[in-house]
């Protein structure tokens, strides 16, 4: 009887240890693939702002300026208008602002394009996680794919890529004008009209076609904004 008594006491508490020990070996797990995960979010994120650099950086072909270190960077800062409608030719892309002809080849922007899909996806998965990482989108110039939208070199886009590969440029276009938009200058804002002005308030569906439903929501609040401005 003396045998069962003890049994008795002692089993709660050999269950109660072999819960704790699981309990430890449970947090200790879940503790290591988190940081497996944010190892391999970082890891994401680093290769993606090392490609987004390495092909902002391309060096591109400025015609009649062959000396020139112009790089898709410097295109798409280029705020002069687009005054030429822009040829295909040998898979290259030719558009013209003001005195300077650039030459876009068409696979650097098919890379471009795709880094910019990853770079929107990574921006929704942000949105929803305690990690803190910056793209490097995210600490440029937000103007810095508007210029992408000019309608006369837009046409020529739509002819070479399909809308799936185009509509990250319009959503980051977008969205990154109306995350600065108290920052942006009166001049910035300018800048801004002129390029949508051409689409047109109807016109705008163009650019909408890009856009999921709730994306549309970012097209609507700076469709709002410009006219209010």
């Amino acid at each position: 009887m003396a045998f069962i008594d003890l049994m008795i006491e002692e089993v709660p508490v050999f269950y109660l240890v072999v819960f704790f020990i699981f309990f430890l070996l449970m947090i200790l797990m879940l503790r290591k693939l988190r940081q497996l995960t944010d190892y391999k979010y970082i890891v994401i994120i680093n290769t993606i702002n090392q490609t987004y650099q390495t092909i902002l950086t391309t060096p591109i072909t400025v015609i009649d300026d062959q000396a020139s270190k112009t790089s898709l960077q410097h295109y798409l800062l280029d705020r002069q208008p687009v005054i030429y409608h822009g040829k295909i030719a040998d898979d290259d892309l030719v558009i013209d602002k003001e005195q300077k002809q650039y030459t876009l080849p068409k696979p650097l922007l098919e890379q471009f394009f795709y880094v910019l899909s990853q770079v929107k996806t990574m921006m929704v998965r942000k949105r929803h996680s305690h990690r803190q990482l910056s793209l490097m989108i995210e600490t440029q110039d937000p103007l810095l794919f508007l210029s992408l939208l000019d309608k006369n070199q837009w046409n020529e886009y739509e002819r070479l890529f399909t809308n799936k590969q185009l509509m990250p440029v319009v959503y980051l276009a977008i969205k990154q004008v109306n995350d600065a938009w108290d920052d942006l200058s009166v001049t910035d804002r300018l800048y801004v009209r002129n390029i949508l002005k051409d689409y047109g308030r109807s016109g705008m569906e163009k650019l909408a076609v890009y856009l999921t439903r709730r994306e549309r929501r970012q097209l609507v609040r700076l469709e709002k904004r410009l006219r209010n401005h």
